[in-house]
């Protein structure tokens, strides 16, 4: 390559010649990927305009969020970039037609920082065309962190993956977006069509065998971090001695700096792990500056799904292995029936199962489970929760998907959702029926719909989601507890003891506040015509009489029962009970985060630890991990009762009486769920494209060329990430293109005025 750019002295002479500039402001080198084609394809234009690229400096943070340590990585850019120290220029003077920046954070950013005199405030006063193109690439969503960040008020515009990626951002920015695809897609597919030669230290290494590229990334990191350091010993483990393989360990260039910065505890752990790696050369530990050369130079893809580098791997044409960094040793032979479905609890037996590959599976009068059809093009994501049987038809429910599907004496149809502008995943929280009608409940999505059965009329209410769906976290969204029963649809708040009581035929409504309580409702459960309110935080539980209109408050705390988040991995105060089973005098508690049973007296109200059926309480390990115990999904008659222990994947016949206990027969063929099995293929449309890593798919397995299902297929990942960004491989010269138009119509908006 022979580019360059210009410096200070050539930008002034080629200016008073009437040429454009544009200034790239960069931080990080190895971001640089982020503007670059931008950049080649202005530096090419030498006769319209004139091209400065000035890193600008950063500096490290501290826990306090103060700077530690400053960084100009001037001479870490390629060679032929001319990049001119940030000290020679002058931007205000300068007044540049067009200033092009990666950085959105200002001074938000936690783990590091950009010298304040580069925030987007600063920059806007010395541009009339100030633009940000995201220093990330998505696979199909977005991080919602992203949605609405203050300093994209200062950007005259913003540029979008593609259209699919307008959704996502707050709608008062979205006059804002250029939908022109990302930068970073042009580098690596320029690379992948062309490799570079390797560093000599890795000629040997990478000479003859598959090339792994191992990703560890920081929201992966920080996840569950005690469990991200386990997964990196599996796979250097896993590697450890092969010679058909070669794995290319690349961290994140913050992976260091965050750990020390958020996690210093685990400093002495991580550092260990990363000495072994280097120590016994199980591999190739990369810290160049660029990651497109590496991608360029690797065959397959391992790491987490919620990163930048998988779109790169998709575009690039190259297989995505997906970690569960939960998984850091092989399955055992049983492990496989981590597979099937944790049964959505729609109160009825289980005799239609949606698989999380979104199949639908029919369950005989023996127990056998057989594969009935595919649901969607998706084979991940939950697009689908559950299903119940009406009229001689199966209605398939909608967790993430916007419709439902009718599996009608051996064929498929949908009923269509109302539209809605709402991209991302959680759209339902679950469905409830009877005789009549359908209800979707709605978390994210944002109506509640009715559909009567017999007509499969679809009918939107308005208003229910705002009232009674929460988002209480940045992992946690709830609804709050759900009952559908004679004629009426009972629907807990989240947030508060209140609910909303609504006819289904007519659709007319109330809200019954319960009490003086803060706490909102996680599960509603019906003992004849009394209804038991479970705490979405706390141990405080209501049952209420809404004939009589009676309301009494129990307290099931009880001694050594706390509560674990199991996405922060930490304990907390939410989500003790998922479900409630009675006998005549007693209220048994289900633990949904909960440590235990827990039986109330219903005359004392005294609780008391109840001990179940070991079986409600076995755990098969990591492979079926849910983070949550199990659910009574029905009442059979009296005092029986289904239970479904989320953690084996086993449901249970209990008397709550006796404590007799029998499973229920569900019993799946491992060769037929193989049969099934999706391999390569379409998984959401937030991840186009990639295997997932579980009991059928395996670190080994794919090592060894062992995997079921589908095999790779490089033309079908590439239409499926085309389908998420636009113009692949030639984003660069689009965005310039519309600069050009950008700043002639400009000019002619200046002239006309001067007029």
């Amino acid at each position: 390559m022979e580019l360059q750019g210009q410096g200070w002295q050539e930008v002034m002479q080629e200016r008073a010649a009437g040429k454009k500039l544009v200034v790239f402001l960069p931080y990080k080198a190895s971001m640089w990927d982020s503007l670059e084609s931008i950049w080649m394809a202005a530096a090419k234009d030498c006769e319209h305009c004139c091209t400065m690229v000035v890193p600008i400096p950063y500096a490290d943070l501290n826990g306090e969020g103060k700077p530690i340590r400053w960084h100009d990585e001037i001479d870490a850019f390629p060679s032929y970039v001319h990049a001119v120290p940030h000290g020679d220029v002058n931007l205000a003077s300068l007044h540049p037609d067009a200033i092009f920046v990666h950085n959105p954070y200002d001074g938000t950013n936690l783990v590091t920082r950009i010298d304040a005199a580069y925030d987007s405030d600063k920059l806007r006063a010395y541009t009339d065309c100030l633009v940000y193109v995201p220093y990330y690439v998505t696979s199909g969503g977005m991080g919602e962190f992203q949605r609405d960040i203050p300093s994209y008020d200062q950007f005259h515009y913003i540029i979008a993956q593609g259209k699919s990626s307008i959704p996502y951002f707050a709608q008062r920015v979205q006059s804002k977006l250029l939908p022109l695809g990302s930068p970073k897609l042009d580098k690596v597919v320029r690379l992948a069509e062309n490799p570079p030669e390797p560093p000599e230290s890795w000629k040997a290494k990478l000479a003859g065998r598959t090339v792994y590229f191992y990703n560890t990334s920081l929201s992966g990191f920080l996840a569950d971090t005690g469990r991200f350091l386990q997964k990196m010993r599996y796979v250097f483990e896993t590697f450890r001695g092969r010679q058909d393989a070669c794995l290319i360990w690349r961290p994140h260039p913050l992976l260091e700096s965050t750990i020390q910065r958020m996690r210093p505890d685990v400093v002495p752990t991580y550092e260990a792990l990363r000495d072994m790696f280097v120590r016994e050369d199980i591999g190739i530990y990369d810290t160049t500056p660029e990651i497109e050369p590496t991608i360029a130079l690797s065959d397959v893809y391992l790491g987490d799904s919620g990163t930048s580098v998988t779109a790169l791997f998709g575009a690039a044409g190259k297989p995505l292995f997906l970690f569960n960094n939960r998984l850091h040793e092989p399955p055992k032979p049983g492990d496989w029936r981590s597979m099937l479905p944790v049964l959505f609890p729609t109160g009825e037996a289980a005799d239609w199962i949606v698989m999380p590959t979104n199949q639908l599976w029919k369950r005989d009068a023996d127990g056998a489970c057989h594969f009935a059809a595919q649901l969607s093009r998706y084979t991940s994501g939950g697009y689908f929760l559950g299903a119940y049987e009406r009229y001689g038809k199966v209605f398939v429910c909608p967790g993430n998907a916007e419709e439902v599907v009718v599996f009608d004496h051996g064929t498929l149809r949908h009923i269509d959702l109302p539209k809605a502008d709402m991209p991302y995943s959680t759209r339902f929280a679950g469905a409830l029926a009877d005789d009549r009608y359908l209800f979707l409940l709605p978390l994210r999505y944002p109506y509640l719909i009715r559909i009567d059965l017999q007509t499969e009329a679809v009918v939107q209410v308005q208003g229910v989601q705002q009232r009674f769906a929460a988002h209480l976290s940045d992992v946690d969204w709830f609804f709050g507890g759900s009952l559908l029963k004679d004629g009426l649809l009972y629907l807990a708040s989240p947030l508060r003891p209140e609910v909303l009581v609504l006819a289904e035929d007519t659709l007319d409504h109330q809200i019954v506040r319960l009490g003086q309580g803060k706490e909102g409702i996680n599960a509603i459960a019906a003992d004849g015509d009394e209804l038991y309110l479970l705490p979405l935080a706390g141990t405080e539980v209501l049952r209420w009489n809404p004939q009589k209109g009676s309301l009494r408050t129990y307290d099931a705390s009880i001694e050594g029962f706390s509560c674990f988040h199991p996405v922060f991995q930490a304990p907390c105060n939410g989500q003790a009970f998922s479900s409630a089973a009675f006998t005549e005098k007693e209220v048994v508690l289900a633990p949904n985060w909960g440590s235990h049973f827990v039986v109330i007296d219903k005359e004392t109200g005294k609780a008391a630890d109840w001990q179940p059926p070991e079986e409600l309480l076995a755990d098969a390990g990591d492979y079926f991990y849910t983070g949550s115990h199990g659910v009574f999904t029905r009442r059979v008659s009296g005092t029986m009762y289904d239970y479904m222990n989320w953690n084996t994947r086993r449901l249970y016949r209990v008397d709550v009486a006796t404590k007799a206990c029998q499973e229920v027969p569900l019993h799946f063929d491992l060769e037929e769920v193989r049969a099934h099995d999706a391999g390569f293929d379409r998984l959401t449309e937030w991840l186009q494209y990639g295997c997932e890593e579980n009991a059928l798919h395996t670190l080994p397995e794919l090592l060894d060329g062992r995997l079921p299902g589908k095999p790779y297929d490089a033309d079908a990942e590439r239409a499926a990430y085309g389908e998420s960004a636009a113009n692949v491989g030639t984003c660069g010269e689009k965005i310039y293109a519309w600069l050009r138009q950008h700043l002639a119509q400009t000019d002619g908006r200046r002239t006309e005025e001067m007029k």
